[in-house]
């Protein structure tokens, strides 16, 4: 098997595509097949005895995280799952039983998995790294599926998406027209007139890799006994976050909440108003200091990332960070 890599990188995961020039012509734009220079490179992400551990930790497990799909469709929670009443006041939750769980795989369900970077250390690293090189953040996720059986149905998503093959081999099919991401996803039969004729039909093996951008309305089919591959969910910060985070520092120091009573006079007050608070923008624009401070609250809101060290060996002061 290949060593994990220690460092990993977006340009480790983009191969032979220079960095810059996916970053430039690609990232936000169009997708991009990236062939395996290594078909074993991401066996350190993922092997059928961590997979059997993270599904073990069965306490984790519940129908939001653990799903299966048949076909398209969302297997009920309840043909999966047994319910479990929460402690004192919190609400029943479903969790899955394995015995159900193996029974529907066997029979074509596929297994998705949410969040798993907060599970596995070495897909935890991938996720920082690009986390730390795009500015973004990042949802790790797992799928497997059978031969002959569709997962997800069609359908596009609102975050740009890499998806990492680990093992056997799943077709994806591309469709020519782009969905806006803000839009609420129609239902398969609508989007699938919407998304016009197939663009791009590609295999991934081994090692391979796919980025789609925000919006790309695909679908994949396994086409081996199992395929499994992880998405990494590229949760990018948008405009509108942008703006709350700005006006949320400005309510800080000022005075937001006061009542414009010159509203009366129409558009003039108005403009007036807008004018004020685009000033205020700009003066935040305009700072190094603002913005730096801005960015830093922008990566508080990421994944925690990192690992626990309690024990004495790794115990050097009991003082309280920095």
């Amino acid at each position: 098997m290949t060593p994990r890599p220690q460092h990993p990188s977006l340009a480790s995961l983009l191969g032979n595509v220079d960095t810059g020039r996916f970053l430039r012509e690609v990232y936000g734009q169009n997708p991009l097949h990236i062939p395996a220079l290594d078909p074993h490179r991401f066996d350190s992400l993922m092997t059928w005895g961590e997979l059997e551990r993270v599904l073990n930790m069965t306490g984790y497990w519940d129908d939001s995280r653990l799903r299966l799909m048949v076909d398209g469709r969302r297997l009920p929670p309840e043909q999966y799952c047994v319910p479990r009443s929460g402690a004192d006041s919190e609400p029943r939750t479903w969790r899955p039983q394995p015995e159900r769980v193996m029974h529907a795989i066997r029979h074509g369900a596929a297994l998705v998995l949410n969040a798993v970077d907060g599970l596995v250390p070495a897909i935890s690293e991938v996720a920082q790294a690009l986390e730390a090189q795009l500015a973004v953040r990042i949802q790790g996720n797992l799928y497997l599926s059978q031969r002959g059986h569709r997962g997800l149905p069609l359908h596009y998503d609102i975050h740009d998406v890499l998806a990492l093959q680990v093992l056997g081999r799943k077709q994806w099919r591309l469709y020519a027209n782009r969905a806006h991401p803000a839009v609420k996803p129609a239902p398969e039969r609508e989007l699938r007139t919407l998304a016009g004729q197939l663009a791009q039909q590609i295999t991934l093996g081994p090692g391979d890799s796919l980025y789609l951008p925000a919006g790309v309305i695909h679908e994949a089919f396994a086409e081996t006994e199992h395929s499994m591959h992880l998405t990494f969910a590229m949760k990018q910060v948008t405009p509108i976050d942008l703006a709350s985070l700005i006006m949320k520092r400005l309510a800080a120091r000022d005075d937001l909440s006061r009542p414009s009573y010159d509203l009366h006079e129409g558009t003039d007050a108005l403009a007036r108003h807008v004018a004020r608070l685009a000033e205020r923008f700009s003066k935040v624009a305009g700072s190094p200091a603002e913005l730096a401070s801005l960015l830093s609250e922008i990566e508080v809101h990421r994944q925690p990332r990192g690992r626990y060290a309690l024990g004495p060996a790794h115990r050097q002061s009991d003082a309280e960070p920095d």
